[in-house]
């Protein structure tokens, strides 16, 4: 999912799939950023949530946002290169 100027663009699957993907990218980013702010971090610009089904990641940039999600949990640096090439 690719967020930029305003515009969503999410790639792969079914449309109910897409939108829900984008839906849970959304929320994930949100509240981090929420808890971001509570924490006095100057900027957020990685995220990665992990529950039993998998973990969804976004990178924010001054273009927009990023996100993904997968139903296996990767590791950090995998997570940080495939966000890096979208």
């Amino acid at each position: 999912m690719n967020i930029a100027g305003g515009k969503e663009s999410v790639s792969g699957g079914d449309p109910e799939g897409a939108q829900r993907f984008a839906g849970e990218v959304k929320f994930v980013s949100y509240y981090a950023q929420k808890l971001a702010d509570i924490l006095g971090m100057r900027g957020l610009v990685l995220g990665i949530v992990e529950d039993r089904e998998g973990q969804t990641s976004f990178r924010s940039t001054s273009s927009g946002c990023h996100g993904s999600v997968s139903g296996n949990k990767r590791s950090l640096w995998q997570v940080r290169e495939s966000l890096m090439k979208s």
